[in-house]
């Protein structure tokens, strides 16, 4: 959680992160480009 979720969401409101789901998109691809394996996303996210 303090690697991954709080550098990213720490500021936003929940609500934020609920309505918010173009940049969790991002956020995703970014795992992505990190060349995180698609199993350590779905743990993460």
């Amino acid at each position: 959680m303090d690697n991954h979720l709080l550098p990213w969401w720490r500021a936003w409101p929940v609500i934020g992160i609920f309505n918010g789901y173009v940049e969790i998109e991002r956020w995703l691809s970014w795992l992505q480009d990190e060349e995180y394996a698609e199993s350590g996303i779905a743990s993460i996210s």
